[in-house]
C-alpha cells in the first residue's frame, strides 16, 4: 500500500508494452492488490492486455464489482465478477484460466466461475490502470494498484492464498 501506483481516474495509466511473454494463448492467472477511490469509472481498468482483432485478458470494474473478462477471438469476451466491493478497502483480486473454466478470487476465496477457454493472445499493449483496447474517460482506475503479476498457469487456491500473504519474487 505505501509505495502503490497512485491513478487519479482522469488520465493515469502504465503501459508496459506488447511484450511476447504477455502474449498468452494458454492457461492464465493474473493478480493484483487493489484500492478504489470510488466507482465513479464505471469500467475502470485495474490490467488490460487485448487488441481490436479480439484475444486476450482484463480484470476491469463492473461499477461496485471486479471482472475477470477473456476473450479468445471466438467467444467474444466472456466474464466473471466478484461481489460488491468497498471503496477505500485493499483487496487481493486474482483470476485464473484453465481453458474450460475462468475464475475469479477475492482476498483467496473463489468467488465465482464461468465457463471459457483459453485466451488469445492479444496484439495491444499491456496496460495497468487503463483498458487496452476501450477507450474513453469511464476506463481510467480511479485508486491504487499494487503488485500486479501474470502466470502463464493456472493458480490453485492454495498457492492464492500464499501469494496474498507472501508475494513471490523474481521473474
Amino acid at each position: 500500500g505505501i509505495y502503490s501506483m497512485s491513478f487519479d481516474g482522469d488520465d493515469d495509466y502504465v503501459n508496459v508494452s506488447n511484450a511476447s511473454s504477455l502474449n498468452i494463448n494458454g492457461n492464465v492467472s493474473i493478480s493484483a492488490w487493489v484500492n478504489f477511490s470510488n466507482f465513479d469509472n464505471s469500467l475502470a481498468c485495474v490490467m488490460s492486455k487485448a487488441g481490436s482483432a479480439g484475444g486476450g485478458y482484463h480484470i476491469e470494474a463492473a461499477g461496485n464489482k471486479l471482472s475477470l473478462w477473456i476473450e479468445n477471438g471466438d467467444d467474444g469476451p466472456i466474464g466473471v465478477t466478484t461481489n460488491a466491493l468497498d471503496a477505500d478497502t485493499w483487496y487481493h483480486i486474482v483470476g485464473t484460466n484453465d481453458g474450460t473454466t475462468s475464475k475469479i478470487y477475492v482476498d483467496g476465496s473463489l468467488i465465482n466461475s464461468v465457463s471459457m477457454g483459453n485466451p488469445g493472445g492479444g496484439e495491444g499493449d499491456f496496460k495497468i490502470g487503463y483498458n487496452s483496447d476501450n477507450v474513453g474517460s469511464a476506463r481510467y482506475w480511479n485508486g491504487n494498484i499494487d503488485e500486479v503479476a501474470i502466470w502463464n498457469t493456472t493458480l490453485t487456491q492454495s498457492e492464492i492464498q500464499s501469494i496474498m500473504t507472501s508475494p513471490p519474487s523474481g521473474n
